[in-house]
């Protein structure tokens, strides 16, 4: 019979390591009250229930400086950087959660590598251009998942 190891422990382990950096992507959390929470829409001038305000980019304190945080600078096209400051954008959407999941994987897998386990990420990049941000991460975990298993049954 064959030899035959079970790699669910080290699936879980990757799939749990990817999906908690994920969180902490978009998660915040009150300097003041720890309160986390996670913005869904809306401007990135957050307020909490203890009154305490932030910037959902920078997380840096704008109670002071409220709305002046953010620019105020036309565009011609919107989402591009403003070339006149450095400002944080009112309206940005944060969407660097699947490159946020692809250095949490390669996180964990060069911390596994002593173990031999060890992945040539190049495949996993090349995400789908089309479709949601969802879509293109749930791609980029399943492409992940099955390098890893390619690895540790070679």
């Amino acid at each position: 019979m064959p030899f035959h190891k079970c790699f669910e422990k080290e699936l879980d382990g990757l799939r749990l390591y990817v999906e908690r950096e994920m969180a902490n992507a978009v998660k915040r959390t009150c300097p003041v009250c720890n309160l986390s929470f996670v913005k869904s829409d809306g401007c990135n001038k957050l307020i909490c229930q203890c009154g305490y305000v932030m910037c959902y980019i920078c997380r840096k304190n704008i109670k002071k400086e409220s709305y002046a945080h953010f620019c105020n600078h036309f565009r011609s096209i919107p989402g591009k950087k403003c070339v006149e400051c450095t400002k944080c954008d009112l309206y940005k959407v944060d969407d660097n959660i699947a490159e946020v999941a692809e250095r949490a994987t390669k996180e964990y897998l060069l911390a596994c590598k002593d173990s031999g386990v060890f992945l040539d990420l190049k495949e996993s990049t090349e995400l789908l251009k089309d479709g949601s941000l969802h879509q293109r991460i749930l791609v980029l975990i399943n492409n992940l998942l099955e390098l890893f298993l390619e690895h540790m049954l070679a």
